[in-house]
């Protein structure tokens, strides 16, 4: 296969593009389209691919990380994140027309494949037409023209053929299982596994029509009742698919709702920030001043000053208790304990003889104690709440009195608490409108309610799936498990059966050449391993000439390679740096298309991702001259420098730039990068 001419129409960045490509020949096999990036190298890759695959699952995951659009999706857009596959001017001007069409030479002659996109109202129709130009009746749409595509150019060799080199080393470790299957694809092994599979569903069917009736009647059931089983579980599995869709769906609106929220919260913050920031510093400043200026005034008896009520009831317990008549008794008999003592032993006329000191004081303490019992307790001077001695009630009544009548300082301080309040409030007000768009007009408002509310009842949803994911994925393994048993029922089934010696003859031979076929696989994937083995260790040791620490690597059973030393120990991945990585799985891909003999053309973006300055060199020197018939490159100035065009420029035969300043319309023209070769020696 020789790609001819390439057409682009309103697809990503193109707007009416032709690349002519005709004229690679042994030796000069390299066409070179450079361009800054987002000028349209990506793009002009992933056109190639949807013409021979359309939007597949591959593409569709390269889009957005952790998420994967559906085809629609892909085709048509989503939102800002991805805008779709048609031409943005294209598209606004109302063009409603996109294709990608592939000219390529190949043994059965000229051959013409277009693949089309036209907008509808409800969506888009797609369309894929072949024209074998060396027989003019041969005209293939829709499903015959896809699988003329996949024998020549299968979605699993695609990896192989179309890539970004940065992309390497992820496209050959990202799910080794899967690896393994397109590279036994590539290098036919894959249909001795069909044929296989093909065999074992022979034998089935002759082992049920050998049965007798009753026992193949009831084989029948339980195959039927596996296929319902089966269609369970592909309901299951399709529920599972549309609910996890619907879940990165909503996840998706969510980070886009979020980001408008936010970006609509800064824009209003933006238009009101000064004005609102100086309210709010001056509201704090208020506050802080009032509360210190009402720290230093408000007395510590600001509780009686602020509860005249509860002052105005003491002051009447306080009359009662003083007013009573056991009171004044009490107050009475306190004032001749106070001074009779005294009077009767301290002052002349004193008794003959004198009484002495220790006797005075012991009929002083008697007299004291005689006089006291007439004393009421403090529970007994009144009927009020308080018990008190009466100076102490007198004393609290004299300080109460000044509250009961401060009704002036009373106002003042409870303005100046008021006061405060109202700061506070105020504060609390700015502060809210500059984090709640309180500032905006009511319908803007309105509108950011409202797409908050949605994102809500899509956080809401989501949380919903995650609850319908769950009782889904157990339906699913319920039914796997049922499989299993009626799988089991159905083997017992078959192996009751007395069959005749005919049918025993012929389901015995096919068993053999089953069993043939799978030990012919085996043998068929142990010989290709070693060619790819002995393969990639020669083209290796081509591409890797600074140093010697991988002394060979080996090829596994499952195409996965492994890098061991000059003893033959393996090497730790972590001692090999991404480069030398890169590189062997460069020579892994090199060795691939080498055994597998597929005349395909290579199409590589960023030709030298990031392998070192001489490895480089040995790349554009051996690997692109040599490892295919037609090999495309769309490097960057800055990735290939005038040294590095040098020593590619001897293998081209065509030289295209792109130019695309405004990132919408890219623009072919057929130069060279950096002008003849004589020039770039000289420069």
């Amino acid at each position: 296969m020789r790609f001819r001419h390439i057409h682009l129409k309103n697809l990503f960045s193109y707007r009416d593009t032709r690349i002519d490509l005709e004229g690679a020949v042994p030796g000069r096999n390299i066409a070179l389209i450079s361009g800054r990036n987002g000028y349209g190298k990506t793009s002009f890759i992933n056109a190639v691919k949807l013409l021979f695959v359309g939007p597949n699952k591959d593409m569709c995951s390269a889009v957005q990380q952790g998420s994967e659009l559906r085809p629609k999706q892909y085709v048509l857009g989503v939102g800002e994140d991805w805008m779709g596959i048609f031409n943005r001017v294209a598209r606004a001007a109302g063009e409603r027309d996109a294709f990608v069409a592939i000219t390529w030479d190949e043994p059965i002659g000229e051959v013409e494949a277009v693949r089309s996109w036209r907008i509808e109202r409800d969506g888009y129709q797609e369309r894929l037409q072949i024209d074998l130009r060396a027989d003019a009746s041969r005209h293939l749409e829709g499903d015959e023209a896809q699988q003329f595509l996949n024998e020549r150019l299968p979605e699993e060799y695609l990896p192989f053929f179309f890539f970004d080199g940065e992309q390497i080393l992820r496209l050959a470790e990202v799910n080794r299982a899967h690896s393994s299957r397109h590279i036994e694809r590539l290098l036919n092994i894959s249909h001795v596994e069909t044929l296989v599979d093909q065999l074992a569903q022979v034998s089935k069917g002759w082992r049920k029509e050998a049965m007798p009736g009753a026992a193949r009647a009831e084989l029948a059931k339980l195959e039927k009742d596996q296929t319902h089983i089966e269609a369970m579980l592909f309901a299951a599995d399709e529920t599972i698919e549309v609910l996890a869709m619907e879940r990165r769906d909503l996840e998706r609106l969510v980070r886009e709702e979020d980001t408008y929220l936010e970006g609509r919260r800064v824009a209003n913050l933006a238009q009101n920030e000064a004005h609102l920031s100086g309210e709010r510093k001056r509201l704090i400043k208020q506050v802080e001043h009032e509360q210190s200026w009402l720290a230093e005034t408000l007395p510590v008896t600001a509780p009686l000053l602020l509860n005249p009520a509860l002052v105005r009831r003491t002051m009447e317990e306080l009359k009662k208790l003083l007013d009573s008549e056991a009171g004044v008794q009490a107050d009475a008999l306190r004032e001749v304990l106070a001074s009779l003592p005294q009077d009767l032993f301290d002052r002349p006329p004193f008794p003959q003889p004198r009484l002495t000191d220790g006797q005075t004081r012991f009929y002083k303490g008697r007299l004291d104690l005689l006089l006291r019992a007439f004393i009421p307790a403090l529970e007994d001077l009144g009927d009020g709440l308080l018990h008190l001695d009466r100076s102490e009630a007198r004393e609290l009544r004299t300080l109460l009195g000044h509250f009961a009548l401060s009704d002036e300082e009373r106002r003042g301080q409870g303005e100046r608490l008021k006061s405060i309040s109202r700061s506070k409030r105020s504060l609390a007000e700015v502060e809210d409108r500059l984090e709640n768009l309180s500032t905006l007009p009511a319908e803007e408002r309105e509108e950011y309610r409202r797409r908050r509310a949605a994102n809500d009842e899509r956080r809401q949803r989501i949380g919903a799936i995650d609850v319908e994911l769950r009782q889904a994925e157990k339906q699913r393994n319920d039914q796997r498990n049922a499989i299993e048993s009626k799988e089991k029922e159905i083997r017992s089934q078959e192996e009751q059966v007395t069959l005749s010696a005919q049918a025993e003859r012929r389901l015995r031979l096919a068993q053999e050449a089953r069993e043939l076929f799978i030990a012919y696989k085996e043998e068929l994937k142990r010989r290709k391993r070693g060619a790819v083995e002995d393969a990639v260790n020669r083209r290796f040791k081509e591409l890797m000439t600074s140093h010697d620490l991988i002394n060979r690597i080996q090829v596994d059973d499952h195409f996965g390679i492994h890098y061991l030393d000059r003893d033959g120990k393996l090497i730790a991945l972590g001692n090999l740096s991404a480069g030398m990585k890169q590189l062997a799985v460069t020579a892994l891909f090199w060795a691939l298309m080498e055994v597998s003999g597929k005349d395909v053309p290579l199409i590589v973006d960023t030709p030298l991702a990031r392998i070192d300055r001489q490895h480089q060199d040995n790349l554009l020197r051996r690997y692109y001259p040599q490892v295919a018939e037609q090999v495309i490159v769309l490097p960057t100035d800055a990735e290939l420098d005038r040294e590095k065009y040098a020593l590619i420029e001897p293998h081209l035969y065509r030289e295209y730039r792109l130019d695309n300043p405004t990132g919408v319309d890219t623009r072919l023209e057929e130069a060279p990068m950096y002008g003849v070769l004589g020039t770039v020696a000289n420069g």
